[in-house]
This record gives C-alpha cells, sequence and structure tokens, in this order.
C-alpha cells in the first residue's frame, strides 16, 4: 500500500482506514480514563468548577421522599454556582472524594441538581461530581474485528458478506439498478428519489443530508412504511435513545395514514422506551426472534444492539438517523445486521461527540466520511434535500450560501412568514445586536438584560406570528428560542426571562419557533474558555440560527468580531459570523 494517501486507491484507503478503526474505541476509553482520573484526583472543587465537564462547588440543601409509588428512595438537591458541565439526567456521576456514584441523577436545573439515592447506606454529601458515563464498548469492536478477518481472506472490494459497509468505508458509488450511479433522475425530487431508491438497493448504501427544516425524518420514516408495505424487514438506530424513538413514532404515523400494518418493536435504554407505543423488548435476544418469525418488522435500538454477531442479516435496511452525529466507527460495526444501509443526517449541524485523538479519516463521522469535506453530499454517493420548510427566505439565503454552497432553497409560503410587534425582534430576517462588555468567558449579564429588555419590547403591545399559510396569531413566549453556548449563560437568561424557553445549543437540535436569540455571552476570543473551535463553530451558529422560522438574532460582544486569526480553519469560523453581521437587517 502507498505510505502518500493521495497514491491510494478506494480500495487501499477502504483497507487502510478499517484498519485504524479496529483501536477507535479503545482509544476513546483511553481518553474517558484519563479525563475521570484527571477530575477526580488532581482539581480541587474550585478547579472542577471551571471545568467544562464536571460540577463543582456543591451545597447541599435539603431531601425528602422519592415520590414514585413502590419505592423508598430519596430524592437530594444540591445547589452550585453557575458553570459548564457534562452531567444529564438518568447518569450516575461519582464523587471524586469516594470514588463511587453519588447517586442517579433525577432533575438538573440551572443551579441544582436532583440524586437519587435507595434507603440502604449513607446520604450522599459530594462537594463535587464528576461524570461517569463510560459503557463498555462490546460487541462494537468484536463486529469490526469480523469485518476485518473476512476482508483479510476475500479483500474488500466485491460482492459477499459485509458488502455495505465495505462499500461505505470506500465511499463507493450506490448500487441501486443504475449504471451511472447518480441518485438523480432528471428533475426528480431528492424526497422522491429516496423512496424510489431505498426499494432497489443492491448490498448498498443511500446517504441522505437533510438541511434545517427539509424534512428529513419524515422522508425517513415514509421510506420505512415503504420497505414494510413492500415485505422488509427495517432496523433504526442513532447514538441516543430519544432519536431512535422520535423516528419510530414518525414511522407509526405514516404507517397508519397510510393503512399500513406494521409491528414496531424497541431495545430501551436504562429510562425504558422513548417511544412508548413500542413493543418492549426485554433482552437482545427478542429483537433477533421477533425479527427472525415476522412478528416484527421495524426495531429501534442503539448500534450495541445491531453489532451482535447474531444480528448479522437479521435486517434488510438499517436506518441509521442523525449519522452526522454518529462515529464512523459505530456505523460499520452496526452495518453488519443489514443488507442495505440508509443514512440521515447533516455534518453541517452538531458534529460527533470525540473524546479520543485519531489518525485521520478515523475521526469523522458516518455522514461527514462519505461527504470528505464538501459542504452538500455528492450526487453519485446520496442525496441533498435542497428545500427547506423552515426558513425565511432571508434566513435561508445565509444558511444556503455559509454552510450549503447556495444548494439550499425555501418551500414556496416561506415568504409569508412575519413577526408584527416592536423592534429589534420584529420583521423577518437576521439580526445582529451589539452588546458591550469585557472579561466575560461563559457567562454575560449584559447581554442577558439586553435580550430581555429586547424579547419583553416585542412582546409588550400584542405581537403577532404569521405563518406560511398567511394565518396570523398572537406570538407568545413559546415562541421565541433563546440559545447560548454556555450553561452558565443558560442560568443568566433564566435568571433575566424566567419561564421561557432557554437552553444550550445542543439542547435544542430538532426544534423551531418563530424567533431564535443566541446570546455567544464571551467578552472576545481571547476570552473563549474552549477556544475559537467552539465559540466560533459554523456547526453550533448554524445550528443556533436554523432554529429560527423567521427571526434568527446574534446578540454577541463587538470584540467577537475582532478576533485575531492565525490559521485558516481560524478564519473560517470568523468568517461564517462576519458573514451573518454583513447579512443582518435592523
Amino acid at each position: 500500500m502507498p505510505d502518500d494517501a493521495g497514491d491510494r486507491d478506494g480500495a487501499e484507503r477502504g483497507r487502510w482506514l478499517l484498519a485504524q478503526l479496529l483501536n477507535w474505541h479503545r482509544r476513546e476509553g483511553k481518553s474517558f480514563w484519563w479525563r475521570y482520573f484527571y477530575l477526580g484526583e488532581e482539581l480541587t472543587d474550585a478547579g472542577r468548577r471551571d471545568e467544562s465537564d464536571a460540577l463543582g462547588e456543591l451545597i447541599f440543601e435539603r431531601s425528602w421522599r422519592d415520590p414514585a409509588p413502590n419505592t423508598k428512595s430519596t430524592i437530594y438537591r444540591f445547589r452550585f454556582p453557575p458553570q459548564e458541565h457534562r452531567i444529564r439526567v438518568g447518569g450516575q456521576p461519582h464523587d471524586p472524594v469516594t470514588g463511587r456514584a453519588a447517586g442517579t441523577v433525577f432533575e438538573v436545573g440551572e443551579d441544582y441538581i436532583d440524586l437519587r439515592r435507595g434507603s440502604g447506606g449513607p446520604a450522599p454529601a459530594p462537594t463535587s461530581l464528576v461524570p461517569h458515563d463510560f459503557v463498555r464498548p462490546t460487541p462494537k469492536p468484536e463486529s469490526l474485528q469480523r469485518l476485518a478477518r473476512w476482508v483479510l481472506e476475500h479483500g474488500i472490494d466485491g460482492p459477499g458478506e459485509y458488502r455495505a459497509g465495505r462499500d461505505l468505508l470506500m465511499r463507493r458509488a450506490l448500487r441501486a439498478g443504475r449504471r451511472d450511479g447518480q441518485a438523480l433522475r432528471g428533475d426528480e425530487a431528492a424526497q422522491d428519489a429516496a423512496r424510489r431508491l431505498v426499494l432497489v438497493l443492491d448490498e448498498s448504501y443511500l446517504a441522505i443530508q437533510g438541511p434545517p427544516g427539509s424534512g428529513k425524518s419524515t422522508v425517513g420514516a415514509r421510506m420505512i412504511v415503504d420497505l414494510v408495505a413492500a415485505g422488509k424487514r427495517v432496523g433504526v438506530t442513532a447514538n441516543s435513545h430519544k432519536v431512535i424513538g422520535e423516528l419510530l413514532e414518525k414511522t407509526a404515523n405514516v404507517a397508519q395514514e397510510r393503512g399500513v400494518q406494521i409491528a414496531i418493536g424497541q431495545r430501551p435504554g436504562r429510562d425504558g422506551l422513548t417511544y412508548g407505543e413500542a413493543i418492549h423488548l426485554g433482552h437482545n435476544a427478542a429483537a433477533h426472534d421477533g425479527l427472525d418469525d415476522g412478528t416484527l418488522n421495524v426495531v429501534g435500538g442503539t448500534a450495541w444492539l445491531w453489532a451482535r454477531d447474531d444480528m448479522v442479516r437479521s435486517v434488510d435496511v438499517l436506518f441509521i438517523d442523525e449519522a452526522g452525529q454518529m462515529s464512523l466507527a459505530d456505523a460499520v460495526a452496526a452495518s453488519s445486521c443489514a443488507t442495505n444501509l440508509v443514512l440521515l443526517g447533516d455534518p453541517q449541524q452538531l458534529d460527533q461527540p470525540l473524546q479520543g485523538t485519531h489518525p485521520p479519516g478515523a475521526e469523522r463521522s458516518a455522514l461527514a466520511h462519505l461527504l470528505d469535506g464538501e459542504p452538500v453530499m455528492p450526487d453519485h454517493l446520496g442525496l441533498f434535500l435542497d428545500g427547506t420548510w423552515r426558513l425565511h427566505p432571508r434566513i435561508c439565503a445565509y444558511t444556503s450560501e455559509v454552510f450549503y454552497s447556495g444548494r439550499l432553497r425555501p418551500h414556496p409560503g416561506r415568504e409569508l412568514l412575519a413577526v408584527a410587534g416592536n423592534p429589534p425582534l420584529d420583521g423577518a430576517g437576521i439580526r445582529f445586536i451589539p452588546v458591550a462588555h469585557d472579561g466575560h468567558s461563559s457567562e454575560s449579564p449584559e447581554e442577558a438584560a439586553a435580550i430581555a429588555a429586547a424579547v419583553r419590547q416585542l412582546l409588550a403591545q400584542g405581537a403577532e406570528w404569521t405563518d406560511a399559510q398567511g394565518s396570523s396569531r398572537p406570538l407568545t413566549q413559546d415562541d421565541i428560542l433563546i440559545i447560548t453556548p454556555y450553561n452558565a449563560q443558560v442560568a443568566e437568561l433564566a435568571e433575566a426571562l424566567p419561564g421561557f424557553r432557554i437552553g444550550t445549543v445542543d439542547k435544542f437540535q430538532g426544534q423551531e419557533a418563530p424567533v431564535s436569540v443566541y446570546s455567544m455571552a464571551t467578552s472576545s476570543a481571547a476570552d473563549a474558555p474552549r477556544g475559537m473551535e467552539f465559540l466560533y463553530s459554523r456547526n453550533r451558529l448554524n445550528v443556533a440560527t436554523s432554529r429560527a422560522r423567521c427571526v434568527a438574532a446574534v446578540v454577541a460582544s463587538p470584540h467577537i468580531l475582532r478576533a485575531r486569526c492565525r490559521t485558516p480553519r481560524q478564519m473560517r469560523l470568523a468568517n461564517a459570523l462576519a458573514r451573518l453581521v454583513e447579512c443582518a437587517t435592523t
């Protein structure tokens, strides 16, 4: 194999990449444990407060009996000062003093956390919490090893087992009854092409990139129902049970509308089913048995289910939702369960969570691997859903130019979207609201105050929202999303605007509202606690501004626009924000 990657052909690139993926999970695990022991053993409570994932300086407030029936558990509430963290409901963070779980997270607020503990043992008394969300990757590494052994014996290209996964590694053009490898026929709409192609995939994959508001999930649900109507078995996977459940629910609704009989099973997570009407699969064998005997024709589960050796070839098509957030390693590991793959997602929105450092190419998500640095899906590999049902033309113009090479367009009727009220959040389009402040890293009371004033001014005298059908109704606080990169700023905003929809970018992906306001909170690039890569992230800016149907406002310090860029990558990050300011109107 040539040493220079540029001299390798598709098969050689695929083999090299598969070799790097074999240790992907080990590298991720090693990075997790390094971070865990650093947070737990090398920092003080104050030091943990300054980190982006742990919680520090907790103070016990009160406790009460768990209100759930048939339980003897107790809930313990702890307060903490505003700070960044990644501790989530359902997790079991560790107390660094004891090195053990302090309890199960029952609820998390802007400045408090509730821990549930059973009746046995002493009450928890942590002053810090360190996330302990490591899950053993088995059977995913073993699935990759099975594939590697097959490739060693038979080669990576050509007919045989695991062909869809092998094609994915090599970025092979899709096979679906067409010799030219192009997904679209003439003026065919991408949504129609998706439904046609999925029925004729030939041990291949179909990648579908869905920008904001393009109806990606609806297209996926219709494709699944088409397959079920044709007698096919379908798997659904994603990084989270919540995402899986949402696609299963949408699929069930489409099946009901069309009168198609469907039997959906879901392998639940720790918190139970995320689609409540699914058949509860209490163990992995139930998924295999249900698909095998025909009592189930659609099953949802994470890659841990689909990578099992007893699930090989268990479904005709595996749908990978939010494939822009699933690692290529996990996607290939799960692919062994299916004859064909469908990848749904958008790498231009939130990227996959990574902890480890990986060889070039192995660090990518499944869809980012296919795009290979391009902003939109190549025609020979899949489809780009080029119409948005969400964005007003003025927002779409910015989003399309900066993130999608000018190929995204608004569907008819989006020009009717309008907010009638007091400026600066009225009308339609992009807004930039500069707010002067200095020395802030992840929280800005000045921005919170400015946003509160703008929102109250908008709603003060009976603002109205007009939808794409031209119908108007009163605009309420529920029609406004207030977004920020940092949990600390969430707390500032929640204090200034209690009862409003406020959260980080990650919380609001997939949601929409007539108005969105993005508070950047950091005073300057030099103050950014996680550097330019996080604060100026193109993915986060895309998600934050494209939640808005009509008015997308960015509130930031003017110093943010005077970043000192030292690399072409940093220039590209800063340019996306600079272009937003150029597109902004008053």
